[in-house]
């Protein structure tokens, strides 16, 4: 018995890559509406400006990189990449291979963790890996064969940081786990640095663990429950270099954005309180009666994440960040309770027990290998899809028009807008992290505009509002996943038509000055733009930018991402200096020795008072990355470490 129980993980590593080994080959998903190109992009974005990732202005108007997808899993990509060759597109695939292999491995040991049982452990891996996903039969997905859960969120929505971070936070899981029972620090240690690293990997499998770990430690006793707060909360405090003030405001802002408008009200909360009450309650005397760890956190963690789903999915009412994506947690919970609650039947019934578990094993490989053929072809690659799609020539086509890399930006939409800076460095309004667009939700407000209202004149002037000069407009024949214009018709004969492809229509907006930096005279109002619902503003913010640009020469340079250089010739009169990119305060102006700080203007951009200056200047636009409480975080979650590594070595000599 032994020896079979050692091989187990290797069954289960065999079986993930033979149902995943399509993920070793091509380079992109065969699903254009997926959103992994968005991940990809940010990792490309990493590679190409390491170390000085400093800012982006492809998405949103600009923001500062830090704002981005949390770093780890980018990183990792471009690790990937650099160490086994090829681009960055195949290092996700690969990346995505190894996930899904980690994931499996993961459910495994944590099982044996709480269960010391093989059978627990490798039923609950190998059930995971076969059976179709129950969360979809509640959610009601679009209609696809029964894949397994895992399968269906790599090849449908591309979420493969979600399950990585899912199967590091297991891992984490199961560190803590041989905490309590061996009491050993080194666990702990090394469950500690694991919180941190899945937090810098996704947020969703960060929630996901805080709610493991409680699970564990609450029905554990109150000595591990103080070190399960000890060591999230440290492991958080080490990330502070990631998730600092400003990162935090960004994921507020957004949550902002977009909250729910259905609330907790007094029964419902009620109804929580009660369900999880009764959850703890059975978890807490099912371990007392039966000794089974892993009956108990199975249980309480199915409740948890079923109370999850069904609020969401049939009250609209989310009781976790983003409710709707934890279908991997709750199949994982329900998967590995239910094969508990069938070994521990089986193991008292003996002989008949075996052949229950033979039964099982069976039924889970027959599923697993009715499942294969699915699965091949929700992973294959499809390079040549998306060569020959129509969002790739219309981006072909796009990347040919006049533009740098800060200016003119496009307007687009779907899986158009996901692919976009794939194959261009044209800038766009819209982008794959909106977290990161919560610093200047401005783009939020006109995308919402320009798709859904009617008045296509309007929405013609927000978009010149915000440097916007190329429109791609899908209409209803255009085959594409996602349809955002409500009104697709509306910019024929208001906007100059520049091609029509298979149904897709690109327009160009009419901007006199389609620059990053442009030259207007200084005017006593600032207009400001905060609101789509202000046309007197916009309409001055347009008569500044139109009517009032100072006669003077100017030329610019883009150095990089982080660095614009202006030559200013001919200056006669008090001038202002438009920056078109989202205000930031770390944007300075230096123009001989002298440094300016940027002001507000428009619709979020910034200025630089030019006052004094005449005829000749040469100007650096020049973004500093670190601030001073950018350098203040850095420094606290540097010192995190040592000081807590010092204060546990000293009490382990005591």
């Amino acid at each position: 018995m032994l020896k079979i129980a050692r091989i187990l993980p290797l069954v289960i590593i065999a079986l993930a890559i033979i149902q995943t080994y399509p993920l070793f080959h091509g380079k992109y998903t065969w699903n254009t509406g997926s959103i992994e190109i968005a991940y990809i992009i940010q990792a490309k974005m990493v590679c190409e400006n390491f170390p000085l990732t400093g800012w982006n202005p492809a998405w949103y108007g600009g923001y500062p990189f830090k704002l981005s997808y949390p770093p780890a899993f980018l990183y990792i990509v471009c690790l990937s990449s650099t160490l086994v060759g090829g681009d960055l597109a195949e290092a996700y695939r690969r990346v995505t291979f190894m996930t899904l292999i980690l994931l499996s491995l993961a459910i495994y040991f944590f099982m044996y963790s709480i269960s010391r049982s093989n059978t627990i452990s490798f039923l609950s891996s190998m059930v995971y890996l076969s059976m179709p996903s129950l969360h979809r039969l509640i959610y009601t997905y679009p209609a696809v064969p029964p894949y397994p859960d895992h399968v269906t969120l790599i090849g449908l929505y591309g979420e493969t940081p979600h399950l990585l971070g899912l199967a590091l936070a297991i891992i984490t899981s199961t560190l803590f786990q041989q905490y309590i029972e061996s009491r050993k620090r080194i666990f702990w240690i090394a469950a500690t640095f694991m919180v941190a690293l899945v937090n810098l990997v996704n947020l969703i499998a960060a929630v996901s663990l805080l709610i493991i770990l409680f699970s564990q430690a609450i029905l554990s006793d109150w000595n591990n429950f103080k070190k399960f707060v000890a060591s999230y909360i440290l492991g958080c405090c080490l990330c502070l270099f990631v998730y600092d003030l400003e990162y935090l405001d960004s994921l507020i802002s957004y949550g902002r954005l977009t909250m729910q408008r259905h609330v907790l009200t007094v029964p419902h909360i009620a109804l929580i309180i009660l369900v999880l009450s009764l959850g703890y309650g059975l978890a807490r005397y099912l371990k007392s009666k039966t000794y089974m760890i892993s009956l108990s956190i199975t249980l309480l963690l199915t409740v948890i994440f079923l109370l999850v789903v069904l609020f969401n999915r049939f009250l609209s009412i989310e009781l976790l960040p983003q409710s709707v994506r934890y279908n991997p947690e709750f199949d994982i919970s329900f998967y590995s309770l239910s094969t508990t609650i069938i070994t521990a039947v089986s193991n008292r019934l003996k002989k008949h027990g075996r052949v229950i578990i033979t039964a099982l094993i069976v039924i889970a490989f027959y599923l697993y290998i009715q499942g294969l053929p699915h699965a091949w072809i929700m992973l294959r690659p499809g390079d040549q899809e998306v060569m020959n799609s129509l969002e790739v020539n219309v981006i072909n086509f796009v990347d040919t028009l006049p533009g740098d890399v800060f200016a003119p930006r496009t307007y687009a939409t779907g899986s158009i807008s996901f692919w976009l800076n794939m194959f261009t460095d044209k800038p766009q309004v819209r982008g794959g992290f909106d977290v990161s667009g919560s610093v200047n939700p401005m783009w939020a407000h006109i995308s919402y505009f320009v798709n859904k209202n009617l008045n296509a004149t309007l929405s013609a002037l927000w978009l010149e509002a915000f440097n916007v000069r190329y429109v791609i407009v899908d209409l209803p024949s255009a085959t594409l996943p996602y349809k955002d214009y409500e009104f697709p018709e509306k910019f024929e004969n208001i906007l100059n038509l520049l091609r029509e492809i298979d149904g897709v229509v690109i327009y160009e907006v009419p901007l006199k000055n389609p620059g990053i930096v442009q030259l207007v005279r200084k005017v006593e109002n600032v207009p400001l733009l905060a609101r789509i619902d202000d046309p007197y503003g916009l309409m001055n913010y347009l008569k500044l930018i139109r009517e009032e640009e100072c006669e003077a020469g100017l030329e610019y340079k883009i150095v990089s991402r982080n660095l614009v250089e202006v030559e200013i010739d001919g200056l006669k009169e008090d001038c202002i200096l438009l920056f078109k990119v989202n205000y930031d305060d770390r944007w300075r102006a230096y123009i001989d020795g002298y440094e300016l700080a940027p002001h507000k203007i428009g619709p979020g951009f910034m200025y630089y008072d030019l006052t004094g200056i005449k005829d000749t200047a040469t100007i650096k636009l020049e973004y500093k990355m670190l601030g001073f409480t950018d350098m203040l975080f850095d420094v606290l979650s540097a010192v995190f470490l040592p000081a807590t590594a010092y204060y546990y070595f000293r009490r382990l000599r005591r």
